[in-house]
């Protein structure tokens, strides 16, 4: 970075000398100018993935384990009973058909049919996921304990149950308060860096959070430890870590084995946005359309 020699301009002989002062005193406006333009203009790659938004790139949501989902579940399966096994959305009056939910959807069982204590509540094929979805809305308004709220979200990667079989994605359940927003979310995030681990062979995500958000992580870590939590974006789960102990440093790791395109574009997002809430949004914008200039 240009700012680490700024110190340098400013010498003894620099300040006698009129000419090379003011050379000097040019370059420390010019440089940072050219850094935050640099940044915005960096930013443009990410228009379309809602960097422009206020709809915070991450999030860090408690879960719902397959075992205390399990009762809801068993609830769809009891009004599966009551209709037959090839009853579809028209044959049912626009309701939507338990039967086919268990057609498509495998429930994360051991092999006594009982729920794992896994925050993986099932899977489904790809080709799946979106009729997956549509029954389980419906079900939610009809059935869910109404003093809680559950968002289900699929995770970001598939991969086969066995080694024969076709890969299939994970369904988590967030545990949503009456906003629905997560518990921390990179708003309070000041830079991320892509970070090389070697021993695992992967890439995986450092962020720095800023002083509220040191504290909120360490709040959500202190009160959830052995719990599971979901780092989200793009409404997909990237990885559900347990929380061995509080992380009172301000600092997260997100591993789980992410692509290296999605670890470049993730890295982007999360520090333009904290650019832009770093300058504000107007001063951003107005960056921003110089970039196209």
């Amino acid at each position: 970075m240009f700012s680490v020699e700024f110190h340098s301009f400013l010498k003894p002989d620099t300040l006698k000398n009129p000419i090379l002062l003011k050379t000097a005193l040019l370059l420390l406006i010019l440089i940072p100018a050219c850094e935050e333009k640099e940044a915005a203009c960096s930013c443009s790659d990410f228009i379309d993935q809602g960097v422009l938004t206020d709809t915070p790139v991450l999030g860090f949501h408690k879960l719902y384990l397959a075992d205390e989902t399990g009762l809801f579940f068993n609830e769809i399966y009891g009004d599966s009973l009551s209709f037959p096994v090839d009853s579809t959305l028209e044959e049912v009056s626009n309701l939507e058909s338990p039967n086919e939910l268990f057609q498509l959807f495998m429930l994360n069982l051991n092999a006594n049919n009982i729920y794992q204590h896994s925050p993986k509540l099932g899977y489904a094929q790809a080709k799946d996921t979106a009729r997956i979805n549509k029954i389980l809305s419906f079900h939610l308004e009809k059935d869910w304990m109404k003093v809680e709220k559950v968002k289900f979200i699929w995770g970001l990667h598939n991969y086969p149950l066995t080694d024969k079989e076709t890969p299939y994605f994970s369904l988590y359940g967030l545990k949503e308060d009456k906003h629905g927003d997560p518990v921390v979310s990179s708003k309070y995030v000041e830079s991320a860096e892509k970070y090389n681990d070697h021993y695992n062979n992967e890439l995986s995500i450092s962020i720095s959070m800023n002083e509220e958000g040191t504290k909120a992580w360490a709040q959500m870590t202190s009160k959830n430890v052995g719990n599971f939590i979901a780092i989200t974006a793009e409404n997909k789960v990237l990885s559900a870590p347990v929380i061995n102990g509080p992380i009172t440093g301000g600092n997260a790791m997100i591993t789980g084995g992410l692509p290296k395109e999605k670890t470049q574009e993730l890295v982007g997002l999360i520090n333009c946005e904290a650019y832009k809430r770093k300058i504000g949004e107007d001063a951003f914008e107005k960056e921003m359309a110089g970039c196209f200039e």
